[in-house]
This record gives structure tokens, C-alpha cells and sequence, in this order.
């Protein structure tokens, strides 16, 4: 039957983006309550959302709530379970972490046009405010649980801030490149050092340098990755300059101006963008042997790391 292809494309999509960056756990209950209301059209019901989950996915999330809005709106429950409905899903939408801009003007206006559902009750600006201060609680809640739990018998042994094996990693950014799991390393075993693209510059030889000679470090791992969001052409440095510009309500020049530089030539200097991840390595590699700043003891390694398999080479 079409409604089960569809039911079916909807679990999908939620096993899918289950550990995205978007609420999609939150939206999965408001799915799960909806789909329980007898009186729903179930065809109806599930062709709509499944449009409402494209919409979102594909960053229109201000068009995605206001069809979720109408589904609930022609649901045969009484009025106060709909006011009810309306408020947890604008609440979920307020938790979206990112947003293109203009779909965050679209979802201004649009919960402009909901306050009446909130009445006394905190307006969608005040949620907004509150599910930061919600963050930023389950994240102090998170640390202070693990140092209830774990922190005393995870940190035994270790006497200072010089790493227990005696490594430093220079490293990305990116959040899919977890050392500490890949490594099975413990608090206290390693240095790492991170920035987008994993860059050997001035910058990571000044951390470097500390562990060397301040921290005793002896062997140096630069870890690159599959997939890097780094690699960048000039289109996608101009690219990411106007959008700038757009958040910022400036020109672009203005947005120079702030970073101290003139034109697109610096821009493209600062950011440093990467053309491939393993020649990056290979030349991060070189940089620091050629420097002949540490000692020959001192070993260099380079490594890259499949983010989709979890696989690790080495980088000859």
C-alpha cells in the first residue's frame, strides 16, 4: 500500500538523521503523537509530513512547521489539545541550531502569526531564549555527572599536564574525527591540537613547540580525514564571504575591513584551504621535518582516517 511506502520513507529518513544537528528526536514524538489521532486521514497525514521532513532536511524549516501547523489545524481534537499540539511543535522549530537566513525571517514572521496560541503563556522569542539557557544546563549537567562518575577513576595517575604516552596529535575540527574513541585514549595520555584541515602553520608549531620542550613530548601524529570541509575553491571562498555578509547586514568589503584584510586574495591566505587530505598531510609532515626546530628523536608521523569506514592509514 502507498500509505505503508510511505510510513516507511518517514522511519527512514528519522534513522537517517538521528544524530544530526537538527531536532529530529523531538520531531519524531510530535510524529508519533499526530500519527495516533484516530481521526486523522492517515494517507493524508503521512503524505504531508513526509513532505514536512523533505522541507526540513533541505533547510526550509519555516515551510515545514507551517505544514505541520495545518496538519494539526484539520485534526478532529478538541481545540485545547490543538493549542497544546501547536505550542510543542513551535517550541521544537525554536530549537532548530541552524538556519539560512532567509528562513529565519520566514520563521519569525511565522510565529508572529502563532502568538495568539500562546496567550499568557511564554511567547516563541522567550522560548527561544529558554531553550539556550536549556543547553547550556544539560551540558554544565552532563560535565558535573562525569565528574561525579567517572572523573576520579579516569584521571588516576595522572601527575601534571605532560601526556602519560608522550604524543601530541595535530588534528581537524571536524566532530566525526573522535581521537580520544579512535585511540582509546584516556584523560591525561595525549595532547591534541585542532583546526580546520588539520593546517601545519605558525599557529599549531607554537603549540607543538610547548609539548616538545615544555611537556615532553616525543612523538608527533598529524591525523587527517576523509571528507574534509576544509578543501575549498575560490567560488566557495567567495561563497562563504557573501553569506558572511548577509548574517553580518554588511558589504562584503566591511566584512574585510573587520578581519584586517583587503580582498578575497588575504581572505583565501587566512583561511588556508586544503586541495586534497592526503597530500595535506604529506605537506604537514614535511613542514615540521624541514623546519629543524625539534630535535631527531622527535618522530612525525602522518596518518588519514576514513570517516565512513573508521579505517586508519598511514601517510607515506
Amino acid at each position: 500500500m502507498i500509505t505503508n511506502e510511505i510510513q516507511n520513507e518517514i522511519s527512514q529518513l528519522f534513522l537517517k538523521y538521528e544524530h544530526s544537528r537538527y531536532n529530529f528526536e523531538d520531531l519524531k514524538l510530535i510524529y508519533e503523537r499526530l500519527s495516533g489521532i484516530p481521526e486523522l486521514n492517515k494517507f493524508f497525514f503521512y503524505d504531508l509530513f513526509k513532505m514536512a521532513l523533505d522541507l526540513f532536511i533541505s533547510g526550509q524549516q519555516a515551510q515545514a512547521m507551517k505544514m505541520i501547523l495545518q496538519i494539526v489545524s484539520i485534526a478532529h481534537v478538541p481545540e485545547e489539545e490543538k493549542k497544546l499540539l501547536k505550542q510543542e511543535i513551535i517550541t521544537t522549530f525554536c530549537g532548530v541550531e541552524q538556519m539560512h537566513e532567509k528562513e529565519l525571517t520566514d520563521f519569525e514572521d511565522l510565529i508572529k502569526e502563532q502568538h495568539f496560541y500562546f496567550e499568557d503563556e511564554e511567547k516563541p522569542l522567550e522560548l527561544m531564549e529558554k531553550r539556550e539557557n536549556e543547553i547550556v544546563s544539560e551540558m554544565l549537567q552532563r560535565a558535573n555527572n562525569y565528574q561525579m562518575i567517572s572523573f576520579s577513576r579516569e584521571t588516576e595517575g595522572i601527575l601534571g599536564p605532560s601526556p602519560i604516552k608522550k604524543i601530541a596529535f595535530v588534528t581537524c575540527m571536524d566532530c566525526r574525527v573522535d581521537l580520544e574513541r579512535i585511540f582509546n585514549l584516556k584523560p591525561g595520555e595525549a595532547i591534541i591540537i585542532r583546526n580546520a584541515g588539520n593546517i601545519t602553520n605558525l599557529g599549531t608549531l607554537r603549540s607543538l613547540l610547548l609539548a616538545v620542550y615544555e611537556l615532553n613530548v616525543e612523538i608527533i601524529f598529524i591525523i587527517g580525514h576523509s571528507d574534509c570541509g576544509a578543501k575549498a575553491t575560490e567560488k566557495d571562498l567567495t561563497n562563504l564571504l557573501e553569506k558572511m555578509a548577509k548574517k553580518l547586514n554588511l558589504k562584503t568589503e566591511e566584512v574585510l575591513s573587520l578581519l584586517y584584510i583587503d580582498n578575497l586574495k588575504e581572505f583565501k591566505y587566512m583561511l588556508n584551504p586544503i586541495q586534497d587530505e592526503k597530500s595535506n598531510v604529506k605537506k604537514g609532515v614535511k613542514y615540521l621535518r624541514d623546519k629543524g626546530i625539534f630535535p631527531d628523536n622527535i618522530i612525525i608521523k602522518g596518518f588519514l582516517y576514513d570517516v565512513k569506514t573508521g579505517r586508519l592509514e598511514e601517510v607515506r
